[in-house]
């Protein structure tokens, strides 16, 4: 009896590079915003957050939520990168 074909999907999370794209925008390094996360509350360290931007590491739905308020994005553009939400709702820097 023949196994059933697994189906291995390369990566572990599909927001790592808009997080990454959304931290250049905002001209922070993973070290800042590793830290503003800290002061949220979350206790993340730079190597975790490299990981997460390179689609290593899994990424919950609370983080999520953390990660869109600090990088100023709806959480929406982070689950699908579409365009529009981020044109829409996008906060400056200031």
């Amino acid at each position: 009896m023949r196994k059933p074909d697994i189906i291995q999907l390369p990566l572990k999370n599909v927001i790592g590079k808009r997080i990454q794209e959304a931290r250049i925008k905002l001209n922070l390094t993973q070290d800042e915003l590793a830290t503003k996360l800290q002061l949220e509350g979350w206790q993340i360290s730079r190597t975790t957050l490299s990981k997460i931007e390179a689609e290593i590491r899994e990424v919950r739905d609370y983080e999520i939520l953390v990660l869109a308020r600090i990088l100023k994005v709806p959480v929406e553009w982070l689950l699908s990168g579409d365009e529009t939400f981020k044109k829409i709702t996008m906060i400056d820097k200031d």
